[in-house]
């Protein structure tokens, strides 16, 4: 009985341990990937979009026809699970117009993401779905679209605790694309239209 027992503590001792060339090798520890610090964000930022048929080109710099361009406050919320991946929700709306046309929507975003080491700066895609609801204030006719659908966009963030000693402060800007065919009413016809806009902001992590 006492052998017994002594074989079992005698194996219980060498399995921490492997045996290489008849040198002894400690056992590797599991990677563990931790939870993000300061995991939960919120965030303000200010988006120049373009709101138009999608038979016309994108063009942020001049005004062009069957296309309309606002101004849009940004509001978002979100979570970092760890270093990698973050999940962020965001809603906009327009605060100025070129036509009188006013804008809201949604997003749902997956975010990828990758900081630099030893460095404050940060890219990240955006992968989700979400909807916009456009319209003409003056005359529905002008401009109608209320629709869901596919969402996505790259973008990239600074923090500002190297720099104004701000740790738990952030900049970012991204390119989001915030629909694609949208179908609605543009000039009268129905037609599908498309969505996108550049964005700029301040983020604070709890």
């Amino acid at each position: 009985m006492k052998k017994l027992v002594l074989s079992l503590v005698s194996f219980v001792a060498l399995s921490g341990v492997g045996f290489a060339g008849g040198d002894i090798i400690p056992a590797s520890e599991p990677v563990v990937m931790e939870e993000s610090q300061n995991s939960f964000y919120l965030g303000l930022g200010i988006a120049a979009a373009s709101n138009r048929d999608s038979e016309n080109e994108l063009d942020f710099s001049s005004i062009t026809y069957g296309q309309d361009r606002t101004g849009n406050i940004v509001l978002t919320a979100g979570y970092d699970y760890n270093d990698f991946i973050g999940l962020e929700g965001r809603y906009s709306f327009s605060f100025s117009d070129e036509d009188q046309v006013e804008t809201k929507g949604w997003s749902i975003f997956l975010k990828p993401q990758y900081a630099f080491e030893n460095s404050s700066f940060k890219i990240y895609g955006l992968l989700g779905y979400g909807g916009m609801d456009v319209n003409d204030i003056g005359n529905e006719w002008v401009v109608d679209v209320e629709d869901t659908g596919l969402q996505y966009g790259i973008g990239a963030s600074y923090s500002l605790k190297d720099a104004l000693g701000g740790e738990n402060v952030s900049i970012f800007a991204d390119y989001t694309v915030l629909g694609r065919g949208f179908e609605g009413l543009f000039f009268g016809n129905d037609v599908e239209g498309d969505f996108d806009a550049i964005t700029v902001g301040v983020t604070y992590n709890f």
